[in-house]
C-alpha cells in the first residue's frame, strides 16, 4: 500500500472547465462558427481557437501556417476564401472566420482560449478584446514566448498562457509573466499540477480525446480540459 504522501493529488470537485479544441474537429470544420456553436451546444463552456494574419491585415482563425502549401500570410482574406471554394465551386461554404466577428458573436457566451500563432498582432488582438470584452473569461495563449512578453508589455493585467508539449518548452515558464500553464495532457502529473498551482497558475491541458484520460487529469486537479470531441468531454462529466 502506498504511503499517503505518495498518493496522487486528487481534485476536490466541481469539475474543470470544458473547452472544445478549435471548437471541434470532425462534425464541423475546425475554427468555424459552426464548430464553436457545436462545442457550446454539447456541454462545453467555451473553446480554443487559433489566430493568424492575412496580407491585408485580417486576423483570421486558422491553425496551419500554410493553406494548400502556400503561406496564409501571403494571401488576402478574399483570396483565402476563393481558394477554399475552388474544389467545390457550386457548394455553399461559410467564409473563413475572423477575430472581430467571432468576438461579436461569442464574447458574451463562451470562455475563450485565444491562441496567437504569430507575433506582431498582439496590439490588434488586445484592441479587439477591449471592443468586445469576454464576459465569461478568457486567456491569450501561445507556444511563442515573444507573444507572451509582448502582450504583457502592452497590458500587464492580461491573462496569459504558455502552451507546451515538451519539457524543453516548459522550462522557461518561471521567467514569463503567466497566469496559465497549458501542458499537453501527457505532461500532466500530480507533481506538475501542484507545482503550477502552488505558484498561483491555472492549469489548462490539451488535447484530451479519451474518457479515461479526461478523468485522470481532472482527478489531478487541472482547471480546464480542451478536447477535439466536446460531446465526449461533456458526457464524461455529466452530472458532476
Amino acid at each position: 500500500m502506498s504511503h499517503p504522501s505518495s498518493r496522487p493529488l486528487v481534485r476536490q470537485w466541481p469539475r474543470p472547465l470544458l473547452l472544445g479544441h478549435r471548437g471541434c474537429r470532425g462534425p464541423h470544420p475546425e475554427n468555424t462558427f459552426a464548430a464553436f456553436e457545436y462545442a457550446l451546444a454539447n456541454g462545453c463552456e467555451g473553446f480554443e481557437f487559433d489566430v493568424r494574419v492575412t496580407a491585408d491585415d485580417y486576423l483570421v482563425l486558422i491553425h496551419d501556417s500554410k493553406d494548400d502549401g502556400n503561406e496564409v500570410a501571403h494571401f488576402t482574406y478574399a483570396g483565402l476564401n476563393d481558394r477554399r471554394k475552388r474544389p467545390r465551386p457550386d457548394s455553399p461554404s461559410d467564409p473563413i472566420a475572423y477575430l472581430d466577428e467571432m468576438l461579436d458573436r461569442f464574447a458574451s457566451r463562451a470562455w475563450l482560449d485565444i491562441e496567437l500563432k504569430v507575433t506582431g498582432i498582439e496590439q490588434r488582438v488586445i484592441n479587439a478584446l477591449r471592443k468586445h470584452p469576454p464576459k465569461l473569461g478568457y486567456v491569450i495563449s501561445s507556444f511563442l514566448p515573444g507573444v507572451i512578453r509582448n502582450c504583457n508589455a502592452l497590458d500587464p493585467t492580461l491573462p496569459l498562457g504558455l502552451v507546451f508539449k515538451y519539457k524543453s518548452e516548459m522550462k522557461m515558464w518561471k521567467d514569463l509573466p503567466l497566469t496559465h500553464l497549458m501542458p499537453h495532457h501527457r505532461m500532466v502529473s500530480a507533481e506538475s499540477v501542484k507545482m503550477f498551482q502552488s505558484a498561483g497558475k491555472k492549469v489548462v491541458t490539451w488535447t484530451v480525446n479519451d474518457a479515461r484520460e479526461m478523468k485522470r487529469v481532472a482527478d489531478l486537479g487541472v482547471d480546464a480540459i480542451i478536447s477535439d470531441d466536446p460531446k465526449l468531454l461533456s458526457n464524461t462529466f455529466d452530472g458532476v
